[in-house]
């Protein structure tokens, strides 16, 4: 059997077609629908069973003390101990209910045997049928007094008999309206044998009585209907209420893991940008601060950055190289072919090298040293060619390190 989806609840409407016949859903679909409601509407019965079966109790007792007054013991006792019996089937019916069904039906759980797969005999329709027939039988149990123990003469056994059946009919609405036909069945051998035997078999009847007696008969039956679609809409509507509670709260846990792992990965990011910006500044920092010279070219050979220790090594200031290239300052005699395709090789292939050339200082003197050129692909350009080149100079000579050594210990 295949099982119906336990996280729908469905609309409103559909369910009162589905109990109505007129639905285009599935046969299981409408069973499972009818079932969620028939479970709500048999655990309302059952709440309100103790209290109908006290005063049940306390109605009996009093009724068996008024036949004892009127001399009536013999037939007293014998309804009594069949008003016994029936009390003891109501208390096991709902001692067994107790037993078995959840008190507190929840929406579309497992407590349903329709929706879980397994029809057994304990479904809701099972337990309405049982309660059912304890109310026909209170109701003929309360239909004796204005039948076999109804007596005319004195006027107050009559009144007696006739309050307490309307009484216990009447106070019976309420608890078992939530059931359809539960308040019917009560109330259909409570009042109609009472009404055919007083208003039309006993002292050749009263027509218009008896008619009047039906319809305000007919009145409660009429009330009792309303009130059991009153309470069906209100569990309705409360399985709708519970059904868009659970969405929300699903949703919300849904947004608060969405919240977290957001958190998390801004956190991660925030830690990455942080990391980054500290490596940045350490890099800039030992760029500013290590003795060799080092220089930031672009692809073009046009110097972007130049540390402190290049400007003390060979004299120039960082405003002085604006519009120089590296290729200005190796000496003229190393500007050879040798050199201009170790530059360009270098960014082309984004391939790290080293080189020995002369480089001339402030004053023009050529120095012999070793530049390392490390290509840097910043934007990782189509052309395959690397925007920047990181240089660094050593094997300086020893008049270049005395000058650098006297401007940093200025």
């Amino acid at each position: 059997m295949s099982h119906v989806d336990k996280n729908s609840l469905p609309a409103r409407e559909d369910l009162y077609s589905s109990i109505d016949g007129t639905t285009t859903q599935s046969l299981h679909v409408i069973k499972a629908q009818s079932q969620i409601l028939k479970e709500r509407q048999t655990a309302e019965l059952f709440r309100a069973m103790p209290s109908s079966l006290m005063l049940s109790v306390a109605g009996s007792l009093l009724t068996l003390l008024m036949l004892y007054q009127a001399n009536d013991t013999a037939r007293g006792i014998v309804w009594l101990l069949f008003a016994a019996g029936v009390l003891l089937y109501r208390v096991l019916v709902y001692w067994q209910h107790s037993l078995h069904v959840d008190p507190q039906p929840d929406l579309l759980i497992n407590n349903s045997s329709l929706l879980s797969g397994d029809s057994k005999s304990t479904g809701p329709d099972f337990w309405i049928m049982l309660a059912l027939v304890g109310n026909v039988l209170a109701g003929i149990q309360y239909g004796l007094l204005g039948t076999w123990l109804y007596v005319p003469d004195p006027v107050y056994r009559a009144l007696f008999s006739l309050i307490v059946i309307m009484g216990f009919v009447g106070g019976a609405l309420v608890p078992y309206a939530s059931v359809r036909y539960a308040h019917a069945a009560l109330a259909i051998p409570a009042c109609v044998p009472p009404i055919v035997y007083i208003f039309f078999m006993r002292d050749d009847g009263n027509l218009v009585a008896g008619m009047i007696a039906i319809f305000m008969f007919g009145a409660i039956i009429y009330m009792a209907e309303r009130q059991y679609q009153t309470i069906r809409t209100r569990i309705l509507s409360e399985l709708e209420n519970e059904q868009h509670r659970r969405v929300a709260s699903d949703k919300n846990i849904t947004l608060g893991e969405s919240l977290q792992k957001l958190e998390h990965r801004s956190e991660v990011v925030k830690r990455a940008q942080f990391e980054s910006r500290r490596r940045v500044a350490t890099l800039a920092q030992h760029m500013e601060t290590t003795l060799l010279p080092v220089m930031e070219c672009d692809h073009l050979g046009r110097i972007i950055e130049w540390n402190h220790a290049a400007e003390a090594a060979f004299g120039y200031r960082h405003s002085d190289l604006a519009v120089t290239t590296i290729c200005d300052l190796v000496s003229t005699a190393d500007k050879n072919v040798d050199w201009q395709s170790f530059y360009d090789s270098s960014l082309n292939l984004k391939k790290p090298g080293s080189i020995d050339v002369f480089m001339r200082d402030f004053d023009g003197t050529r120095h012999p040293v070793k530049i390392y050129l490390t290509p840097i692909d910043i934007d990782n350009r189509a052309d395959g060619k690397a925007l920047r080149a990181a240089i660094i100079i050593t094997n300086s000579s020893t008049v270049i390190a005395q000058k650098r050594a006297e401007k940093h210990s200025a």
